[in-house]
């Protein structure tokens, strides 16, 4: 089998191409009664074989199902909808787009109108389907199906492929030809083998990538590792370049620290006693806040290359010690809030819930310290300067000075009594909210990009 196996008979084209639009005119004016009842779709099947052909997009190649997957995020807010999977979603729009668009555009009053109308545009304008690569000298370029004007360097014969294939598989799709549709896809595939076979993805990141696309849609903490784990291999780059990512870590070590608080305590005394029980209930709580918040981060839970800004041996250490010191801060500030009932309640639980707090600030003021340390070193290498007051910079000071003032309780006395120590650390998580979610989103600075 050879990918060019089309006919190149104009008059035969233009046969089929009249022969396609009569069949989709006819199924969509069937089905438009009922529309908002039941939404024409293509066999789970053939879409997710379509799913699998690989896409240029977000300047990477990937399988088209990546697209989709964040095609469906934007439109449905996940990754699946009404038991349509995103593949389902994306090649449904694609052939049926008129009454999908009604459903998940026109219909929609979710948040997020400006996102998705963003995404269609995208979506026919031919931006997300680019399936088809030629190699030009050295250069490799990827083209859209349909009418566009093609370099006159690319042969007649694959200028037809390029322009036609996607018509003669969405015929197919419309006449219910199964097994026609399955030829035509392999066909793309081995196109795209023999245009770009060197840069195509090997198999195992392929299906690695796929296997990622289905815990995108699973929210569960089991899963956070596996995540991390796969979005790192399959970017390229440790996965803390933005909101969505920093937030998924921050959850994967609030997890870590429940495991180990309420272990440890077990292994360092040979078996007697484990860490306070409400550990094992704030740490997963904290970590669930951290998931939904990553669930709202939109287009940054896309896979990209990494930004030349961030492209530093910094990275890693930088962002890795910072947001560990916000999730031992977020313990802090949950345990301050149990501990407050605890006083209500007169619990003799106080002490063992008190000195847990206080062990955790030590270690939490190290890696918050740490953390900017090494930003002012990357910042000298980046912007010419240790320290330049940036938006970012500045409340993480803050923040490190609102942390450490609890360490010197021997001078303030107020901190030795519980009640105002727990408050104070309740408290003075505002700043780290500000310090995260305040200056990323609304003050912005040098660090804006992050």
């Amino acid at each position: 089998m050879t990918y060019s196996s089309f006919s190149l008979n104009p008059f035969k084209t233009l046969k089929h191409s009249a022969r396609y639009l009569i069949l989709a005119l006819t199924a969509l004016l069937s089905i438009s009664a009922h529309a908002s009842e039941t939404l024409p779709t293509v066999g789970k099947d053939i879409a997710r074989r379509i799913g699998t052909i690989h896409v240029l997009y977000n300047n990477r190649i990937c399988p088209l199902n990546t697209v989709a997957t964040d095609f469906a995020i934007k439109m449905t807010d996940s990754a699946s909808w009404h038991g349509y999977s995103a593949d389902e979603i994306f090649v449904s729009w694609m052939i049926y787009y008129t009454p999908w668009e009604k459903e998940l555009l026109l219909n929609n009053q979710r948040k997020g109108a400006n996102e998705r109308e963003a995404a269609a545009e995208m979506f026919y304008s031919g931006q997300l389907i680019r399936i088809f690569p030629y190699r030009i000298a050295d250069q490799v370029n990827w083209y859209s199906p349909g009418g566009q004007v093609l370099p006159r360097e690319i042969p007649v014969k694959e200028q037809f492929f390029i322009k036609q294939s996607m018509d003669y598989l969405t015929e197919a799709i419309v006449t219910g030809q199964h097994d026609r549709a399955v030829e035509i896809i392999e066909k793309i595939k081995l196109f795209q083998r023999e245009m770009a076979g060197d840069l195509l993805p090997s198999e195992h990141k392929t299906q690695a990538e796929l296997f990622y696309n289905k815990l995108r849609s699973i929210r569960f903490p089991v899963f956070i590792t596996a995540q991390l784990a796969l979005r790192w291999w399959l970017s390229g780059h440790v996965p803390l370049t933005n909101g969505y990512e920093t937030m998924l870590f921050m959850a994967w070590v609030l997890l870590v620290l429940t495991v180990v608080l309420y272990f440890l305590p077990s292994l360092l005394r040979r078996g007697r006693g484990r860490g306070p029980r409400i550990i094992i209930v704030l740490g997963p709580l904290a970590a669930c806040c951290c998931l939904a918040v990553a669930a709202m981060a939109g287009s940054e839970s896309e896979l990209t290359p990494l930004t030349p800004a961030l492209q530093s041996p910094y990275l890693t250490s930088h962002v890795s010690s910072v947001m560990c010191s916000y999730a031992l801060f977020a313990l802090q500030m949950l345990l301050g809030l149990w501990a407050l009932f605890l006083i209500i309640r007169k619990s003799a639980q106080l002490n063992k819930v008190t000195a847990l707090s206080r062990h955790l600030l030590y270690p939490a003021v190290i890696l918050l310290a740490t953390g900017i340390i090494i930003g002012s070193i990357w910042a000298k290498e980046a912007w010419g300067s240790y320290w330049s007051w940036d938006p970012k910079e500045t409340w993480a000071l803050i923040t490190l000075i609102v942390y450490t003032i609890p360490l010197i309780a021997a001078s303030i006395p107020a901190f030795r009594k519980p009640l105002y120590y727990h408050l104070y650390m309740v408290f003075a998580f505002l700043s780290v909210i500000i310090t995260y979610f305040g200056v990323n989103y609304l003050l912005g600075g040098m660090h804006s990009y992050v």
